[in-house]
């Protein structure tokens, strides 16, 4: 009886035992424990200081579970990217770039701010601001361009005053990835160049940096692109000082600028999803960088050449280009890129146009300004041309009742008429084949357009592409057209080669346009012997 008793005293005792232990609270594992310092961190009515300790903390409990998975890495990569945006706002900037303690339910950590380095580290107070790419909409592209890893994902913004050259009015955009290391309480941050690596040691061990690369694009400020550029060609003096080269990006003298410019009714917006696109490729965004030129295309074609030939030559002086560059002109923009890859002599415009010449350059009182406009030298820096949908010859529908409408409802600045037009009298209409009548956009696609017959008499200097739309209308590709510019105007016959798009004359951002694009560019490495950056640990 008494065994019994016991026995079953000693049940009960173990199953009380075992009871006790499922009742008792064990520790927290780090990654609910990073989940709940994240929350905390997120909170807004705490203190600056208490905010950045939880999401340090938050970080540091992520590191040993990042052992390769990205989906693991997302509390460190939501901490690192937050925590920077929360130091660099502009009220709490005492606190940016400077190392600071900070401390939270009992911890303590010593935060300091890495410095820029060659290998590919952000200055901490390069960018003015920094963004959370999560937060950017990125509607102006088709697909957004990500490479998963480890680290948070930023935009960069720099926007100065006075406003830096060759920087859009809202600043300059880069991709950015946060990155936060430990070292017992002691934190670095970091704001890494995805562009320049593509891994990343974190906690000693290497892993694939995190990025998006679309995000710094797509965040500066939506237009309707439709809308400004058809005031842009009809009222272009209200947009001159938006003219001009323009980085996209934080300039990199080991990357080949790619220059692209827009054509008629149009503005540089329309780049933004072709960039998008070729960066998809890791080896073309690691070679190549984009600008853009931006005009009011309502100017006639000699103006908005000679505006861009002065805008390249400053561009030159400031900004190395070891490799030269590349030019991507649209449309009006593909004759504004010919007119600086081409020489054009007095002799050229006399065999070309005859007594037409002459006259021109009898201007006397005004012929350094007719010579800067119309006698040019072909740009040497301009490695490569691709032209997309370029009237090289003109088109008709310059001559018919709506092109005759539109041009007579450009209206040109006196600022310009002054002193470049009215001045040189009888010589502007003589450039535009419209004797008696100022050139505009609209007069420089003319097929009588002296310019374009001089210009059709001699070859782009260095190696150029040609893609051309075509509606698909039957008939022999030679009657073709891409609704705009007639096939027999696109096309040059010294090309180097001539993708035909099936799409219309704004076929810049098709499929096959896109492919053709990048199947240049890596032809412009291999035949120049270019190479991609290697990744930098």
């Amino acid at each position: 009886m008494s065994c019994s008793l016991v026995s079953k005293s000693f049940i009960v005792s173990v199953f009380s035992l075992l009871v006790l232990s499922c009742a008792t609270h064990s520790p927290s594992p780090p990654s609910v424990e990073a989940a709940q310092n994240l929350r905390k961190a997120r909170l807004p009515n705490q203190k600056l200081e208490s905010r950045v300790a939880h999401y340090l903390r938050a970080a540091e409990l992520s590191v040993p579970l990042v052992h390769g998975s990205a989906s693991e890495s997302m509390i460190y990569n939501q901490a690192a990217a937050e925590l920077a945006v929360l130091l660099r706002k502009s009220d709490q900037s005492v606190f940016w770039n400077n190392p600071f303690s900070v401390s939270a339910d009992g911890l303590t950590y010593r935060l300091k701010f890495k410095p820029a380095s060659d290998d590919g580290v952000w200055s901490p107070d390069y960018f003015t601001s920094l963004r959370l790419a999560s937060d950017v909409n990125e509607s102006e592209v088709k697909m957004a361009n990500t490479r998963s890893g480890f680290g948070g994902e930023l935009v960069g913004i720099r926007k100065m005053e006075p406003r830096e050259s060759f920087t859009m009015k809202a600043g300059i955009n880069a991709a950015v990835t946060s990155v936060l290391n430990f070292s017992g309480n002691e934190a670095t941050l970091s704001l890494e160049d995805p562009t320049k690596k593509s891994v990343i040691r974190i906690g000693g061990v290497p892993r694939p940096l995190a990025a998006n690369f679309s995000a710094p694009n797509s965040a500066y400020p939506h237009i309707n692109k439709r809308l400004v550029g058809f005031l842009e060609g009809l009222r272009p003096g209200w947009f001159m000082e938006e003219s001009g080269v323009f980085c996209l990006q934080p300039y990199d003298s080991e990357r080949i600028p790619v220059i692209f410019v827009h054509g008629l009714i149009s503005t540089p917006y329309i780049w933004l999803d072709p960039i998008n696109q070729i960066n998809q490729d890791p080896v073309l965004r690691s070679r190549y960088q984009p600008l853009v030129f931006a005009y009011p295309s309502g100017f006639p074609l000699a103006f908005v050449a000679m505006k861009f030939r002065d805008q390249l030559s400053k561009f030159q002086k400031t900004h190395p280009m070891p490799n030269g560059f590349i030019l991507v002109g649209h449309s009006e923009g593909g004759l504004v890129t010919q007119m600086q890859t081409m020489t054009l002599t007095r002799e050229d415009w006399k065999k070309a146009i005859g007594s037409k010449a002459d006259k021109l350059f009898a201007k006397q009182q005004y012929l350094e300004k007719i010579e800067k406009a119309l006698l040019i030298k072909a740009n040497p820096e301009v490695r490569r041309v691709i032209f997309i949908s370029t009237p090289h010859r003109g088109s008709d529908m310059a001559l018919d009742s709506i092109g005759k409408i539109a041009s007579h409802l450009i209206r040109l600045p006196m600022t310009l008429i002054n002193p470049f037009l009215s001045d040189i009298g009888q010589a502007a209409s003589i450039m535009s084949g419209h004797p008696g009548k100022l050139p505009n956009s609209i007069t420089s696609f003319s097929p009588k357009n002296p310019t374009l017959i001089t210009m059709d008499t001699k070859k782009v200097v260095p190696p150029c592409h040609s893609i051309i739309g075509n509606r698909g209308l039957p008939g022999p590709l030679a009657d073709s057209s891409d609704g705009v510019v007639p096939y027999w105007s696109s096309h040059l016959y010294y090309a180097k080669s001539e993708a035909i798009v099936p799409g219309p004359h704004g076929c810049y951002d098709f499929p096959e346009a896109i492919k053709e694009m990048k199947r240049i560019l890596h032809l412009h490495l291999e035949t120049t012997g270019g190479r991609a950056r290697s990744p930098r640990l």
